[in-house]
């Protein structure tokens, strides 16, 4: 059964390109989502550049516009010892290449149960999740950033 995600390696979409640097821009540059951004930029040989004025126009950029997080109690399941919750994240960027501007909505749900009767697991299970749905929704923003460069040529 597949779950209708595809791994896929950017090795063959970046040779078909020719942007090399990029700036990005993100409110909180600390920020876990753009830290994680960051770190797929790099992977996909990227060289981040700094223009803190956004002077530089002729230089590709992404800019985190808004980052929506939320987690809600979908089902509580046993006699009120299991909950099922749902964790969504919601990003909207914009992506500027040759004074074109692309804006992209990416969104991600995970669902995950938890027992009121080990919190120390719940806590860790969704630290956990948190950084697979933001690691998840910056290899798709860097996905679709590469396929706008593409399709700009």
């Amino acid at each position: 059964m597949n779950c209708g995600y595809k791994f896929t390696t950017y090795e063959n979409l970046y040779s078909t390109h020719n942007v090399k640097n990029i700036t990005f821009y993100n409110l909180e540059s600390y920020h876990l989502l753009a830290n994680m951004i960051k770190t797929e930029l790099n992977i996909n040989n990227f060289n981040l550049i700094k223009d803190k004025n956004h002077l530089n126009i002729t230089t590709p950029s992404v800019q985190i516009i808004n980052v929506f997080e939320n987690n809600n109690k979908i089902d509580i399941i046993q006699n009120n010892i299991l909950t099922k919750f749902q964790l969504t994240l919601k990003i909207k960027a914009k992506i500027i290449i040759s004074s074109t501007t692309h804006t992209v909505n990416i969104k991600i749900n995970r669902y995950y149960f938890t027992n009121h009767s080990m919190p120390l697991t719940r806590d860790s299970e969704i630290k956990n999740l948190r950084k697979e749905i933001y690691q998840q929704a910056a290899q798709q923003l860097v996905c679709k950033l590469l396929n706008i460069i593409i399709n700009a040529k």
